[in-house]
């Protein structure tokens, strides 16, 4: 760690904690935006009985921006310097899918270009099935950058617009000086305003073509820009949360919403995400039979607390809560009541008149 200088001066640790940050660095924005998508999405599942040697981190981080893994049970080196082997068992690794396709067209053999499986020849070519097990992130085997790095660049667009439409809205006038004189004496006046005096300009002529002239510069446009970016950069966060599996709600209306629109995607929210469990269930069956685990996988955080809600939404889905009785039983409907008419009014007023309870 570097040294803190409580100086004052900068130092390598000071700028790395306290530096500025570059809203117009595009390339260093797309990359944490990336970063922090990934880190998301490393909790979409869990995983009961992975073997110590499969960090479920790892597993998740593989297949996400690799689309494939090929578990395979092996002695590697704990490093590549080659100085000592690891403990042998049941490791992860991404590569290459060829080799000859089956009848369905699908590859056959794993490409593995890891160092440390091997101090010489770094490639490995495992047969899927005798070798090794194969897991899928998805059917179609993409991963999820396609859809982070879409959203990445999307989202890093909009801050640097942002960014702009924030520094214009500072700008209400532009002023203009025809000679030295006058400008030095407009800058003596904004910065008698900036100190609370009032003050005023002195140009040597009043002709407007010589004299300070000022320009309107923001314009209502300019506030309704910013506020269309910020429903912009709302819309895009929340869009690759819905295709991820979240309900993230992007309704753009200005007044209170229901809670049928709060609802109205939620339909769509969970094909990609059953996909991908889906294909996690195949290739952990896989795994299990050819070495023997025990390993399952589900939903984790809060995709399984919306697997859950869609299941209620799918038992109850007119939203109908019954009233539970004293007994445990369930409540018997009640009986129609009679409609009034008149003769019953009148029989009614009767017996009041004959109990003597009428008001005098």
């Amino acid at each position: 760690m570097g040294n803190t200088n409580p100086s004052g001066h900068d130092t390598w640790y000071l700028k790395a904690l306290f530096g500025s940050y570059d809203f117009l660095d595009k390339e260093a924005r797309f990359n944490e935006y990336v970063q922090e998508y990934l880190r998301i999405f490393n909790r979409m599942f869990k995983y009961e009985n992975l073997p110590d040697t499969i960090p479920q981190r790892k597993l998740e981080e593989f297949l996400q921006t690799h689309a494939i893994v090929f578990p395979m049970e092996c002695q590697p080196w704990k490093s590549s310097d080659f100085k000592e082997k690891a403990e042998k068992g049941l490791y992860v690794f991404f590569g290459g899918y060829g080799g000859a396709r089956d009848v369905y067209y699908e590859q056959t053999v794993a490409n593995i270009a890891n160092p440390c499986l091997s101090g010489n020849d770094k490639e490995y070519n495992a047969e899927i099935g005798k070798d090794c097990a194969v897991i899928f992130n998805d059917s179609q085997k993409q991963g999820l950058l396609p859809i982070i790095r879409k959203y990445s660049a999307l989202q890093v667009e909009a801050d640097v617009s942002f960014f702009d439409a924030m520094i214009n809205l500072r700008i209400q006038a532009l002023i203009h000086a025809s000679d030295d004189r006058t400008k030095a004496s407009a800058e003596l006046w904004l910065q008698n305003v900036i100190d609370g005096k009032i003050g005023i300009i002195f140009g040597k002529s009043i002709d407007p073509e010589t004299s300070l002239m000022t320009k309107p510069y923001a314009t209502g446009g300019e506030s309704n820009a910013l506020s269309q970016l910020i429903e912009t950069k709302q819309y895009l966060k929340a869009s690759i949360l819905n295709d991820l599996g979240l309900n993230a709600n992007y309704n753009m209306k200005r007044e209170r919403i229901n809670t049928a629109e709060t609802e109205l995607n939620n339909d769509g929210l969970l094909p990609l995400v059953d996909d991908m469990l889906k294909c996690r269930q195949e290739g952990i069956d896989m795994v299990n039979a050819m070495f023997g685990t025990d390993i399952t996988v589900e939903k984790d955080s809060a995709w399984e607390f919306r697997q859950i809600a869609a299941e209620v939404d799918a038992e109850n889905p007119e939203g109908v809560e019954e009233e539970p009785t004293t007994d445990g039983s369930e409540a018997a409907p009640e009986e129609p009541k009679e409609p009034e008419t008149e003769e019953n009014g009148s029989n009614e007023e009767k017996e009041e008149k004959e109990d003597g309870t009428d008001e005098a």
